[in-house]
């Protein structure tokens, strides 16, 4: 807790000194969601990411820590906390949609084995889990990356819609 706080409507997390991978967790469990954030990386240039479909594990003396698939951005990607390896995805468009230090729309569709993502309104990644037992109902968790200096990282503006009606990507720009 030494790590997150809530500031200026949005939840902080930030640390001065090196620290491990850290997530501050919902409440609530999910299978299929789409989750909308704002996010922006304050200090560093490391990442920031979203955890879901796992379990809150732990890590050392880290309690937080996760095991599951990550969306990862600014720069948009995947990382596999399960085998510690990153996951190979769709890449529907290689043009640079986000800039480090920039507020950044995150959209994630979660369906089934699929995951879709937008950045700032353009879709750039689609994942599909091929073993769909390592997939599990779990909560969600905000990242706060290991780093070996100050880091700051925001999260705001997060809706999180349950079973969604609709499989499209509503923040893409048509």
């Amino acid at each position: 807790m030494d790590w997150w706080s809530v500031a200026d409507g949005a939840i902080r997390g930030k640390h001065n000194d090196k620290v491990p991978a850290s997530f501050l967790y919902t409440t609530e469990t999910y299978s299929d969601f789409r989750l909308i954030l704002r996010s922006k990386m304050v200090e560093s240039g490391n990442h920031a990411g979203v955890a879901f479909w796992g379990e809150i594990a732990t890590k050392g003396d880290n309690k937080w820590y996760t095991q599951g698939p990550l969306v990862v951005f600014p720069r948009p990607g995947m990382w596999d906390y399960i085998e510690a390896k990153g996951l190979r995805v769709f890449r529907a468009t290689t043009a640079q949609v986000t800039q480090q230090h920039e507020w950044v729309q995150v959209e994630i569709l979660a369906q089934g084995n699929r995951v879709r993502t937008a950045l700032n309104g353009v879709e750039v990644m689609d994942w599909r889990e091929a073993n769909p037992t390592r997939l599990k109902t779990g909560p969600i968790g905000l990242q706060l990356h290991a780093w070996n200096g100050p880091q700051e990282v925001l999260y705001k503006d997060i809706v999180i819609e349950t079973f969604p009606k609709e499989s499209v990507l509503l923040t893409v720009k048509r």
